[in-house]
């Protein structure tokens, strides 16, 4: 492939979309290697969650832009809102743990 056709599909909308999904990949791996090797952060499961609504609104953003099926554009939002709530109420739970931990130590 010559260079030209590349750049003009990596800068291609699509191929915009791409990268930034490669970019929330890479992020979840960096903060995951950075969990297991200091013990901050969020652990890796808590991770993929906090960032699946993100990638999968991405998803539907490559479905819509490449002119494929409004179904599977309709199914990766529906995947995006519920990974998100299945985040909020989950991280609601902890918070309220959190809460309750530190009342009882009082």
């Amino acid at each position: 492939m010559p260079v030209d056709q590349l750049i003009q599909a990596v800068l291609s909308p699509q191929g915009v979309v791409v990268m930034a999904a490669v970019v929330l990949a890479l992020e979840m791996l960096v903060l995951s290697v950075v969990h297991y090797r200091t013990g901050l952060g969020l652990r890796p499961a808590e991770i993929v969650l906090a960032k699946l609504p993100g990638l999968m609104l991405l998803f539907a953003l490559l479905e819509a832009l490449s002119g494929n099926s409004w179904g599977m554009t309709g199914a990766y939002l529906a995947a995006a809102l519920l990974f998100n709530i299945v985040d909020v109420v989950l991280r609601q739970k902890k918070a309220l743990q959190a809460a309750r931990d530190t009342d009882a130590e009082a």
